[in-house]
């Protein structure tokens, strides 16, 4: 109790803005010494009972999928289930890309030169095409959204002022849009990417966004989130 009561003392005077900023900066600092306990150590490159070291994940890979072809994606063997019938099956197959996704159709042709029959000097005919489908990858784009509002007045009077309005911003008083916060929420939450890696990949982008600011994003959009929740039910 007397740790309790010193730090309400301590505290009890600051805004809740300035409460949130201490939890977000809490917050990224218990991130932070978790990641240096967790993930720092088992990225080292330490081989233990055979598992792979970080630096020969992509030679480990392959060399399981050499030695064992009938293991899937998953990382599960197709023949580990003996109360199922065994099937034989094709080897070395692969997927067809989803049809879902937008194809952008690249054609690699002859020179015209080449497209004379060099025997009879005529225009050679087109007799068939092969396709062989890549999977591109476009890295993420980051723009900046510039929302313009205006004004109008009538020119005859003042009476007339009337001015449009925009969207109410996630996190007032910041240059975080839904996107931004969604991105960030996902790569953290979702995908496990702890912020100050993705502090780097803003310093990449030559946009400063450190982990403190994110850390104070998340908790307010939470707050909101969770206010806005209770208000409906309410």
């Amino acid at each position: 109790m007397e740790v309790f009561e010193e730090i309400k003392k301590k505290y009890e005077k600051l805004s809740s803005d300035e409460l949130l900023e201490i939890i977000a900066k809490l917050t990224s600092e218990l991130a932070r010494v978790q990641t240096m306990l967790w993930t720092k150590g088992r990225e080292r490159s330490i081989d233990y009972s055979g598992m792979p070291c970080l630096f020969d994940e992509i030679e480990f890979e392959a060399d399981q999928v050499e030695k064992n072809p009938e293991v899937d994606s998953k990382g599960q063997n197709e023949d580990s289930d003996s109360s199922k019938p065994k099937s034989e099956k094709k080897r070395g197959g692969r997927k067809p890309l989803p049809d879902y996704l937008p194809r952008v159709r690249v054609e690699v042709d002859l020179p015209e030169d080449q497209k004379i029959c060099p025997h009879h000097q005529v225009p050679l005919e087109k007799i068939g095409e092969e396709v062989a489908e890549k999977l591109e990858l476009i890295p993420a784009k980051v723009e900046v959204k510039e929302i313009v509002t205006f004004t109008y007045n009538c020119p005859c009077c003042d009476s007339s002022f009337v001015q449009s309005q925009r969207e109410p911003d996630p996190i007032p008083k910041s240059f975080a849009s839904p996107s931004l916060l969604a991105y960030i929420a996902t790569a953290k939450f979702v995908d496990g990417l702890p912020l100050y890696r993705q502090e780097r990949i803003f310093d990449r982008l030559n946009i400063e966004l450190n982990r403190s600011t994110m850390a104070r994003w998340m908790v307010r959009a939470g707050f909101t989130r969770y206010t806005s929740h209770q208000s409906h039910a309410g």
